[in-house]
């Protein structure tokens, strides 16, 4: 209802309370003899003044008549709407399902009261329309009861458990009986469209009066639903106005559901499962009385409960949605009507907050009771409110329903079976309270798909368990800290995870280090640019710069700041200072000098040790500085060595960058180190022949292990040349050089030697022994590459923080990692111990996210000159009492106490209300095919709006013709080539242009060029500075203008790499000619005039392997909707940090979006714009509003779902007005409006359906062979689409004479490759059910070859709802496929294959039976799958043949390799008809993997005596899949042939055309 009507019925309560309003001069004024305006009566005339000035200019009639039908309540516009899968998680009726047990049912007599409970209550025949409103038939047919035995219950339990009906039609419930021995089942399903909870109880209440009561009259009902409707529709007043106020306060504010971990690829199951729960009559009793003697309703301490449970596995703040049945006491008749009296309330939860569990739950009874004062603004009004306020949908999929007190003791006779269910539209939990008999009865109706059991079961385990714990114990005013426990098995995992304990042998770090110095002698020590230093040299170095600090008077404990980068004077500058009792502070002097005096200042540094004569000249006249490459070695100071170092003594100080950019200073001690640095040590058998290579700078915490770890056993360190430390070409010079066995960096770096090995063979077979991977994430893809190129004795993730002694954590990578969506995180190391707990220090359940705790002997002293932030960064646990270091780093246990990294907390943002963690998006895309690299983050828009973007890099790089150059004399040359150019590539709906210029008429031209009825385009102009008059005239083109001198940060200024197809440049004054390639990189023409002197030219460029709009589908099926990026860039590589990681600050200064100001013009068949404002009239007839902006989203106005779907109708006949022969169903449009919601989208939308036909295809798809009277006989196309297996087989069918024989088959392959192949089975199914339909056909047999059998049974399912007569359904040798595949060239195979085509005849150097026996191997490897990346499953010597040869057809598009795998076929058909088949058989083979519902029909399955090569270890299966599938009768018939034989070969053919005909002759159909 609109506010008018609102305010129209309020000033009818007034006047009613004897207040008069009227009009004097424009202002409202009131007359009253006995009565005064209170004062919320005056507050809201003030806040709706000028819409009650509105309405007594025009009258306040707000009558309306409803007489063949009503509007239906939101609940029920909710339910409505909830069935259409156009909505996320919707598909399903808001239903139930319930069996009650008697000791016998009569079934006639049971069918007659029926059918008088039915005419008794009016919406037990109801229907619905999907626009929304409801009317009572007065005339239904006699309701037949179905009767089965108990063989069959099962399969009615299941059918009625997961019921959807349809809207429109009569009836909306089921009756059924089902026999069993002794008893018998009284089947119940209803839709809660017609009846709540309470009604069912009446219900069933009024079936037993009359079946057990002898001459039972049930009292007459005067009143009904319709009239409840009525009474409350158009009475909303002042209490509807007062209540909405209430909610638009809090709605601001108001949190989001629950995030429960889900499952990454969830599947949308239209199913429900139930888990269920019961305390005893005693327990129950001390709950009811326990809450009594608190003052709190036991309602309210399951919710609690229910909450507190929700909050463990996600976040203290969330909203539930509670269902509320209410039935307002305005007649007398109200309790006993059947109808939906349901409505919703959203309450706000914050947990964590209070201490005390019974605090706890009077906090939420008191949010509860306050929302029941204002429920005449129900939830469904505030959840679209929150959607208007927020700009999105939103979803609050967490229920909680209360049935406490409907169904008395002992009232009903029939036993409730255990098997009942309820599902709701866009429900994920529903947690169900009811008393029965003294008991309580708690379930848990979970939607499938959604939640994996690793979730769901400890989940319900403890909403379970601490019921019962809070029914044995009485005191409720106990912490709930631990109230909520895990399950024992994931305790016990978190305590062996973190039993570290270990005592190390040698534990003197420095000690070890002296020794080494004494008894190495002559053996390398240090390698650096400047040559090769020996142990003896060190030490003789060493005491060098001990005398310098000991003459300077440099007491234990002075910091020294180190300013160098690695080297044999570096090495020994730093263990001078450590080994003197000193704390050494490594500082990058490139860093700019404010920063490094910052640094300075904070670690209290007294000296600067430095080699370079610039930084001593910088800095000495600010602080005492030695360059040690001064010192002659003269002066030596021996009692370095006798220096007493204590454990706990400060070893060096590293600075991080904090999130402010001011640094911080981590203070090790040398305990902490050493405990480090000893484990890595030991657990890695680091020896004194390994060689580590110092790629990372000193001022980074690995290099401590480089050093002191390295030399600790006797080993040698390499230092690159600080210059050409990223040259990679260099480095592995340096690693062959010198041996080098142990890398340790961060995964970037790691990644550019990795791709250098890659592309350069003689590095193939690098050995390396030990490689330590951390501080970023590692991607898989680079995993892969190493293992597959090198020779890794030990790859290891390791993890941790600066503030924890370089690392805490580690993982050795394994090749089964390289099927996981992530490296782990791993297990502690020695002496540490790694937690993820939440915001209250509890320790997190598997699976959920929580923030990441260090504790043990690694932990730092604290941060130097910062005591605010080492008490905020290092706590103390509230119970343990141990020392915990706030990593702010987020991850999650898996089931084996491992944790998986998920990124930075600081890197976990909120967009559209959604709180996202930006690592989790990079480690999901870094898993699509073809990306390498990957960097997510967040954009500030214009009105405070926010998108997350992401850059990516490619696996694959292939130098490919991108860009034209062309040369023209003038510009109006220049505008005729354009045009031609644009209509040329007339496939093309949508251009990017750029012009660059000096004057307007360049731009001008161009824009008229490219301003063509034929595309859609965005254009912007670039130009030197010129006078003012100039750029308000390129103004005027309303174009984006970005002057030339601003090109330098193009990608700040919005500019894509690799985006503008035209691009013309008519600049006078350029100062170099590439400067536009570099930094534009266009991939179409550039229009060039002549007298810029430059050649016509083609220019390559690399290209990347990534598709975006394919990227974007893999990464849907990993990550929610609202956590895909709005837009993607793809570049060429990623920038980094002096460190080598991803250098996110300069990332997010990119602007990634379009640039801000766009004009896009639009096709417009109708002209003018007319379609759009034609939407655009009725979105502001359908919101009462009096504009909307065509490029708004409609959310923004108010739009929700009762309203999409009212406008979804009135544009449903605007296609139909444009499309007379081509209706649309009311799905369809839905679906268009919720994912197009703008105006302009909508109409493009439509605009493209009617003039390219983006629709269901209208062409028939049956082709008949024979058309005579009786039984139709239907073959249904196999997994390529077309029918030519059947040719044979038809001619056999037709000269049978037993009716029409009919091929159904795919005319347009481009519309059947973009079906989703998850759902293609089902489309199709319905889709030729439709066209058999509509040729009136009553009796039908019917047959499918390959996939085709899968469509025949699914379309045999559909025509027998219709009432079709379905004779046999014949499955010919139909897989479901048992694996998954996802190598586009496996798939490829196994169609030459099966096409007849040998491998042999492809390439004469392949075996064929080698190709078999490695696709048979991966399979087998895979447990039945086929992943993406096989090669690794290749490596063997019997495979070395086919891997090389699936490698190079990896380098071919794919219509080439069609040309290449056809080039020596020898087949009858056309190339033509042959790549449709190709296209459309991989698809299939996605669409092979379907789930398929029951089949109660008689179903027979023929199956080839051969098996299908590939698919013979699944045979067997195959039949167990379809027995499970096809409940009624299944008979398994052998035939001849194999999977392609068996209806090619004549002779097989026959043989399939006699079984065929076998049930029509026993059944005499002629």
């Amino acid at each position: 209802m609109d506010d008018k009507k609102i305010l129209r019925n309020f000033i009818k309560e007034l006047e009613e309370k004897g207040i008069k309003l009227s009009l004097n001069n424009g202002n409202i004024v009131y007359t009253s003899k006995n009565q005064k305006l209170q004062a919320d009566e005056i507050d809201l005339m003030k806040k709706y003044k000028s819409q009650i000035i509105e309405i007594l200019e025009t009258g306040y009639n707000s009558e309306t008549s409803y007489r063949d039908c009503f509007p239906v309540t939101d609940i029920q516009a909710a339910y409505i709407l909830g069935q259409s899968s156009s909505f996320q998680y919707g598909g399903v009726s808001c239903h139930v399902y319930m069996g009650l047990k008697y000791d016998d049912i009569n079934r006639n007599r049971c069918e007659n009261i029926w059918n008088c409970l039915i005419q008794r209550h009016p919406m037990m025949r109801a229907v619905f329309s999907k626009e929304g409103m409801q009317y009572i038939k007065e005339n239904v047919p006699v309701y037949k009861i179905r009767e089965v035995d108990s063989e069959m219950s099962p399969l009615l339990v299941e059918e009625l458990s997961n019921k959807k009906y349809e809207i429109g039609k009569w009836p909306l419930f089921d009756i059924a009986i089902s026999n069993h021995k002794g008893y018998k089942i009284l089947h119940i399903s209803i839709d809660f469209l017609i009846a709540d909870w309470t009604s069912i109880w009446i219900l069933i209440d009024e079936y037993e009066q009359l079946y057990y009561g002898e001459g039972v009259i049930l009292d007459r009902l005067s009143y009904t639903f319709k009239e409840y409707i009525l009474s409350i529709y158009d009475k909303k007043g002042k209490k509807y106005l007062i209540d909405k106020e209430y909610w638009e306060n809090r709605v601001k504010h108001m949190p989001y559901a629950p995030r429960l971990p889900m499952i990454e690829e969830s599947n949308r199951i239209n199913r429900f499962i139930r888990k269920t729960g019961q305390l005893s009559c005693e327990e129950w009793k001390n709950i009811e009385e326990t809450a009594k003697n608190y003052g709190v309703t036991a309602t309210c301490v399951l919710l609690t409960v229910y909450a507190l449970c929700l909050s463990k596995w996600s976040s203290p703040d969330f909203s539930l949605n509670l269902t509320m049945l209410n039935r307002p006491n305005i007649n007398d008749e109200i309790h006993k009507i059947v109808g939906d009296f349901t409505s919703v309330d959203i309450l706000e939860v914050h947990l964590g907050y209070r201490e005390i569990f019974i605090d706890q739950i009077k906090m939420i009874q008191r949010q509860l009771f306050s929302d029941l004062d204002h429920m005449e603004f129900n939830g469904v009004n505030v959840i679209r409110e929150i959607g208007h306020v927020k700009g999105e949908n939103i979803l609050i999929p967490y229920v909680f329903t209360s049935s406490l007190g409907i169904k008395k003791a002992g009232k009903a006779r029939g036993i409730i079976m255990p098997d009942g269910i309820s599902q709701t539209p866009q429900v994920y939990i529903d947690c169900q309270i009811m008393d029965i008999e003294g008991k309580l009865q708690y379930n848990w109706d979970i939607r499938e798909g959604i939640f994996s059991p690793e979730i769901i079961e400890p989940l319900f385990s403890s909403f379970c368990n601490t019921v019962k714990k809070i029914a044995k114990n009485k005191n409720w005013e106990r912490p709930i800290r631990n109230l909520i426990e895990l399950p024992n098995m994931q305790i016990e995992a978190r305590k062996k995870a973190n039993t570290t304990e270990k005592k190390f042998e040698n534990a003197e770090l420095l000690s070890q280090i002296w020794e080494n110095l004494d008894s190495n002698d002559a053996n390398i020590a240090i390698i650096d640019a400047t040559g090769e230093y020996s142990y003896t040299q060190l030490k003789e170095k060493i005491y060098e710069i001990a005398a310098y600090i000991y003459e300077h008077n440099y007491k234990k404990g002075t910091r020294i700041a180190i300013m160098m980068d690695g080297s044999f004077l570096a090495a020994a500058a730093i263990l001078a200072t450590v080994m003197m009792g000193n704390v050494y502070v490594p500082i990058d002097g490139e860093q700019p000098t404010l920063r490094i005096m910052t640094m300075l200042e904070k670690g209290g540094v007294q000296c600067i040790l430095c080699e370079s004569e610039s930084i001593e000249a910088e800095y000495s006249p600010k602080i005492s500085t030695c360059n040690i490459k001064k010192l002659n070695g003269k002066k030596k100071y021996y009692g370095v060595r006798e220096s007493i170092i204590e454990p706990e003594n400060e070893m060096y100080i590293i600075f991080t960058s904090g999130s402010t950019g001011e640094p911080k200073g981590v203070l090790i001690t040398h305990q902490a180190a050493a405990n480090t640095i000893l484990d890595v040590c030991d657990r890695f058998s680091v020896q004194r022949e390994d060689t580590i290579l110092g790629i990372s700078k000193l001022s980074f915490d690995l290099s401590v292990y480089d050093l002191f770890g390295i030399l600790y056993m006797g080993g040698k360190v390499v230092y690159p040349d600080s210059k050409k430390r990223l040259d990679m070409e260099f480095i592995s010079h340096l690693l062959i050089k010198y041996q080098i066995n142990s890398w340790n960096s961060v995964p970037a770096l790691f990644k550019m030697l990795v791709e250098y090995v890659e592309t350069h063979k003689e590095m193939y077979g690098l050995e390396l022994k030990n490689v330590f991977l951390s501080g970023d994430w590692i991607a898989i893809n680079s995993v892969w590459k190493a293992m597959s190129n090198m020779r890794i004795e030990n790859l290891v993730s390791m993890g941790g923080a600066t503030e924890a002694a370089i690392w805490s954590i580690y993982h050795i990578i394994q090749s089964e990692d390289l099927n996981r969506k992530s490296i782990p995180y791993g297990y502690p190391l020695s002496n540490q111990k790694v937690y993820v707990l939440d915001s209250q220090l509890n320790i997190r359940p598997d699976w959920v996210t929580g923030e990441l705790y260090i504790a043990g002997k690694g932990l730092a002293l604290e941060y130097v000159s910062n005591k605010e932030k080492t008490r905020e960064s290092f706590i103390y646990h509230p119970e343990s009492g141990e020392r915990l270091y706030k990593t702010g780093d987020l991850g999650r246990y898996m089931p084996n106490g491992e944790i998986e990294f998920i990124g930075r907390k600081d890197s976990q943002v909120k967009v559209n209300g959604y709180r996202i963690e930006l690592g989790e998006i990079e480690n999901m895309a870094s898993t699509c095919k073809g990306v390498e690299g990957t960097c997510a983050f967040v954009e500030n828009l214009e009105n405070d709006k926010k998108q997350v973007s992401i850059v990516l890099t490619a696996t694959k790089q292939e130098e490919g013709l991108e860009c034209i150059e062309r040369g023209y004399e003038t510009v109006f040359e220049i505008k005729n080539a354009i045009e031609e150019e644009i209509k040329r590539q007339k496939d093309k709906a949508y251009f990017r242009a750029m012009v660059l210029c000096d004057e307007n008429s360049v731009a001008q031209a161009v824009k008229e060029a490219i301003s063509l009825e034929t595309c859609a385009y965005d254009f912007v102009v670039m130009g030197n500075e010129i006078d003012n008059i100039a750029v308000t005239e390129i103004e005027n083109l309303d174009v984006p203008i970005i002057f030339w001198k601003d090109i330098q940060n193009y990608r700040e200024i919005g500019l894509h790499p690799n985006s503008y197809q035209i691009i013309v440049d008519c600049r006078e004054n350029l100062k170099s000619e590439e400067t536009l390639e570099e930094l534009v990189r266009p991939k179409g023409i550039i229009f060039l005039l002549n007298s810029r002197e430059r050649k016509m030219k083609e220019v390559k460029r690399t290209k990347s392997n990534i598709i975006i709009e394919q990227f974007l589908h893999e990464l849907r099926k990993k990550i929610p909707e609202y956590m895909i990026p709005a837009t993607v860039q793809v570049v060429d590589r990623l920038p980094l940090t002096e460190n080598g990681k991803v250098n996110r600050k300069a990332i997010a200064k990119w602007k990634i979006g379009m640039p801000t100001k766009i004009n896009r013009k639009k096709r417009n068949t109708l002209g003018n714009g007319e379609l759009a404002e034609r939407i655009r009239s009725i979105w502001q007839e359908t919101l009462k509003v009096e504009h909307i902006e065509v490029e708004s989203n409609v959310y923004e106005y108010g739009a929700n779902s009762l309203l999409i779907a009212q406008a979804a109708g009135k544009i449903r006949d605007l296609y139909t007005g444009a499309m007379p022969n081509n209706e649309l169903s009311f799905d369809f449009v839905l679906q268009n409006i919720l994912s197009n919601p703008t105006i302009n989208m909508m109409a493009e939308n439509i605009e493209n359906i009617i003039n390219e036909n983006v629709k269901e295809s209208t062409e028939k798809m049956t082709t008949y062979y024979s058309q005579e009277p009786g039984v139709f006989r239907a073959l249904f196309h196999s997994a390529a689409g077309h029918s030519i297996q059947y040719r044979n087989l038809v001619e056999i069918l037709r000269k049978q004479h037993k009716g029409s024989v009919a091929v159904i088959s795919l005319k347009n392959v481009e519309e059947y490759c973009a079906l989703p192949p998850d759902r293609l089975v089902n489309i199709l199914a319905k889709r030729y059910a439709e066209e058999i339909l509509s040729c009136n056909v009553k009796k039908i047999q019917i047959a499918g070859y390959c996939l085709g059998g899968a469509i025949a049974l699914e379309v045999a399912k559909i025509l027998e709802t219709e009432g079709v007569e379905i004779i046999d359904v014949t499955l010919i040798d139909t897989y479901a496929i048992p694996f998954n595949v996802e190598n586009e060239i496996i798939i490829e195979l196994i169609y030459l294959w099966i096409m007849s085509i040998n491998y042999s005849v492809v390439n004469p150097e392949i075996d064929d039976q080698q190709v078999i026996n490695a696709i048979l191997h991966i399979i087998k490897m895979n447990n039945s799958n086929i992943p993406h990346e096989i090669h690794k499953f290749l490596e063997n010597n019997e495979f070395i043949q086919v891997n090389k040869w699936i490698s190079e057809l990896e380098e071919i598009p794919v219509r080439q390799r069609f040309e290449y795998y056809m080039k020596n076929a020898k087949t009858n058909e056309t190339k033509e008809f042959l790549w449709d088949v190709f296209l459309m058989y991989r698809i299939s083979i996605f669409a092979s993997n379907f789930k398929l519902t029951h089949y109660s029909g008689k179903t027979r399955f023929l199956m080839a005596e051969t098996p299908n090569i590939f698919f013979q270890t699944g045979q067997e299966e195959n039949i167990e899949y379809w027995k499970k599938i096809c409940v009624g009768k299944f008979e398994v018939i052998k035939i001849h042939g194999n999977h392609t034989t068996c209806l090619t070969e004549k002779r097989n053919a026959e043989e399939v055309g006699k079984i065929l005909a076998i049930p029509l002759e026993e059944n005499n159909y002629d």
